[in-house]
């Protein structure tokens, strides 16, 4: 019996300690970070609310003052280009502008049109947009709503759509007007959604229209560009505004060396007539093109770490890079100072199948988080225990338990065949 108990002390033994020599793996493992480079000192900006996003990486690269409620002025027409977009079935239709067009804009930019105009809906949205004429955005909201508080209703459920939480349009001009705010977080907002829409990118990003009445039309930023010679070339589209309450604003797409950028500035200063929102734009978008780049963090098939292998044919498994993986990073950054730091399984065995998460490997620079890579079991490896062969082990002793009883129960029987023969 001491045999019996004994065997099954080894066999419970064996099972706990396959099951239990490492901790079960982590689900957490496998979250993505990708940190934004900490603010670099600028060339002086005299904006006092600014965002430069990247459209590659979907990341910030350079904030302030991003949730403050602000004015936005004709900023507000990217609502109402948007809007009208969204309402019309075809922007080829033509519509005739009426008076209401010209009501309460006596103080602000016009495009150009009359009343008793037929134009189509492409011309009063490029009007809109390129010149921020108010006769344009006026008629733009009658014909599609009937009046112009219908159309305003439009542009407040659109806000609520894209998650614009801190906005609130009171006109489709961009009046100042304490009902017409945002913040430069959910004018961000509102463009990544309405870039994604092939009709408003076309027209965002034109420069010069002729409307089918025969208005030449050119964006403020070719206007003020060529009028003070600023280099706005790699710039690829843009809106902007003024009104005494938000002062300069700005919103921007631009491409240096392929890498795409979105920028929306606000509240510049309007000193002598200079356009101070299209000069701080340029010197951001050119400041990162001389100081940032992409560089390689993570090489293809690099070595980032080695984990144990228990009761492998293989003592070691290598983690190794998948893919190339490069951040857009400072020029000056020295490379040789990137650490890896591996957290996760740091043994493995036989339970760990192929394609199990691992881990994450921490790509760190002077103590910051640049990069979290994912660790993911790749390959099947090879133990010299497996299942199959804790099984037949397991197997093997239950059939010696049951030997053992055998062999007990024939001895037992064996002495009470002697004991009748006494008798």
């Amino acid at each position: 019996m001491k045999r019996i108990k004994v065997l099954l002390v080894i066999f419970v033994l064996l099972c706990v300690s396959f099951d239990n020599v490492y901790a079960d793996i982590d689900e957490g493992y496998l979250e993505y970070i990708q940190n934004s480079n900490d603010s670099p000192e600028l060339p002086k900006i005299n904006s006092k609310n600014y965002l430069l996003y990247n459209l590659d990486d979907k990341t910030v690269l350079y904030e302030k003052n991003v949730d403050k409620k602000i004015q936005i002025a004709s900023l507000t027409k990217i609502m109402t280009v948007l809007t009208a977009i969204e309402n019309i079935d075809d922007l080829d239709d033509t519509v005739t502008i009426t008076r209401g067009a010209f009501a309460d804009i006596s103080e602000y930019t016009t495009a150009g049109f009359k009343v008793g105009d037929e134009v189509t809906y492409w011309d009063l949205l490029y009007g809109t947009m390129l010149p921020s004429g108010a006769d344009a955005g006026q008629a733009t909201a009658i014909s599609v709503s009937g009046d112009i508080d219908s159309f305003v209703k439009l542009m407040n459920d659109e806000a609520k759509k894209i998650g614009m939480d801190n906005s609130h349009f009171s006109n489709p001009i961009g009046r100042d007007d304490d009902d017409n705010y945002s913040t430069v977080n959910d004018i961000v907002k509102l463009l990544l959604y309405a870039l994604d829409n092939k009709d408003f990118y076309k027209i965002y990003t034109t420069k010069e229209y002729e409307t089918t009445n025969g208005i030449e039309l050119l964006s403020t930023l070719k206007q003020s560009g060529d009028k003070y010679k600023l280099d706005t070339d790699k710039i690829l589209g843009s809106k902007s505004g003024y009104t005494d309450g938000a002062g300069l604003c700005l919103t921007s797409i631009a491409k240096y060396n392929d890498i795409n950028y979105l920028l929306v500035t606000s509240d510049a200063p309007y000193a002598s007539r200079y356009p101070y929102h299209i000069k701080d734009a340029i010197n951001i978008y050119d400041y990162y093109n001389d100081n940032y780049e992409y560089r390689k963090i993570i090489k293809k098939k690099q070595k980032l770490e080695t984990i144990d292998i228990v009761d492998g044919f293989e003592k070691k498994y290598d983690i190794v890079s998948s893919d190339d993986i490069s951040l857009y990073l400072d020029k000056d950054m020295d490379m040789d100072k990137i650490e890896y730091i591996y957290e996760g399984i740091d043994k493995l065995n036989y339970k760990i199948k192929k394609d199990t998460k691992l881990g994450k490997v921490k790509v760190s620079y002077n103590d910051n988080i640049l990069y979290t890579y994912p660790v993911i079991l790749t390959e099947k490896i090879k133990y010299k225990h497996t299942k199959l062969v804790i099984s037949i082990l397991g197997v093997i002793i239950l059939l010696l338990i049951y030997k053992m009883f055998r062999r007990k129960k024939r001895r037992r029987r064996k002495k009470h065949g002697k004991r009748k023969i006494k008798r």
